[in-house]
Order: structure tokens, then sequence, then C-alpha cells
């Protein structure tokens, strides 16, 4: 699957898995972002990043602030991570308003 850049999606799972199967840092729990929206904002072919061994990745600029959460972020964008495109699905779009959906019928 393919996740153009400026796509709004959600974090579903954290390298396939809905919590860390081993023992992990609190700052690296990136697993507290499941659920959490975000955009993406670059390929990881359009990187210097070697491929990784898991699948392809994107970078994903999340609406909720990473290190408020506790967590690092190493990338230069603040509130980004590389995701494993698996671990993403496509965010829900909004749904009209009442009085939109009235006005249509």
């Amino acid at each position: 699957m393919k996740i153009t850049n400026g796509k709004r999606v959600e974090l579903r799972t954290f390298f396939g898995t809905s919590t860390p199967s081993q023992p992990t840092r609190a700052s690296e729990n990136y697993w507290k972002l499941i659920g959490q929206a975000g955009t993406v904002i670059a390929q990881e072919n359009e990187s210097s990043l070697p491929r990784h061994k898991l699948g392809s990745r994107v970078l994903v600029e999340f609406t909720a602030c990473i290190t408020d959460l506790g967590l690092i972020c190493h990338n230069e964008v603040p509130d980004s991570l590389w995701i494993l495109v698996t671990d993403l699905i496509i965010a829900p779009e909004s749904q009209p308003s009442s009085s939109t959906e009235q006005a249509n019928t």
C-alpha cells in the first residue's frame, strides 16, 4: 500500500503490534501514539534512510505533541516519526454536519 504525502493517517499499531513485545524505555514507548492522527509529510525513498527490513516507511507529523507524551523525537520536523506503512490506516474523513446533510437532501 502506498500512502501519499498530505494524506491524513491514524496509527493502528507500532511495528505490527498494539503493545511492546519486550520491556521498553518510557521515552521509546511509541505505542502510546496508537489511535493518534497525523499527516504524511515524506516518503522513505525521498530521504537518505535505508529501507527498513520490515517494509516501507513514511514520515508522519502527528497532531499530538510527542515530547509532551514523554517520547523522544529525533527528526528535524517536530512531532514526526518514521512509521511503517503497514501500521497506518487512512484517517476517516470528517463527517458533514447535520445542517449540510439537510441542505443536500
